[in-house]
């Protein structure tokens, strides 16, 4: 078993999830500057479609930063075959109410049928950056 899941499995069972939980609300209490900080994860078929999707991101201040990342290989099972793509990684950070925005912003304007699109909370992070984020992802 990889060391991360014994672990995982051992903190669950002793309790520490909800220290974990009782953490993660001390430490992302960003609430007064706009909300929990997320980052929400997609892929795009190619650099052009990533770069437009990030900039109109943060023109509509739904993303304070929106990393577009190098292309990466995919492997999935699609509609009962394995399939394979290469796809470029976008990260965007942003705050968890305007996650909705984000969303619909993103199928909107995403080529796939079925995009990945997955929000993960920030467990920690710099003070004031998580601020930053939170003020530049507000609603104006």
């Amino acid at each position: 078993m990889p060391h991360g899941h014994g672990c995982r499995e051992q903190c669950i069972r002793s309790g520490w999830r909800s220290v974990t939980a009782q953490s993660f609300a001390l430490v992302n209490d960003v609430s007064g500057a706009g909300g929990e900080v997320v980052v929400v994860l997609t892929n795009l078929p190619d650099l052009a479609t990533a770069r437009k999707l990030a900039q109109l991101l943060v023109e509509q201040r739904l993303a304070a930063c929106v990393n577009v990342l190098a292309q990466c290989s995919s492997v999935y099972r699609w509609r009962g075959a394995i399939e394979t793509a290469t796809e470029v990684p976008v990260l965007i950070k942003t705050v968890a109410s305007r996650y909705p925005h984000v969303e619909a912003a993103i199928r909107a304007n995403h080529p796939y049928e079925l995009p990945e699109i997955v929000s993960v909370p920030v467990m920690a992070g710099l003070s004031e950056y998580l601020d930053w984020v939170a003020a530049e992802s507000a609603a104006e």
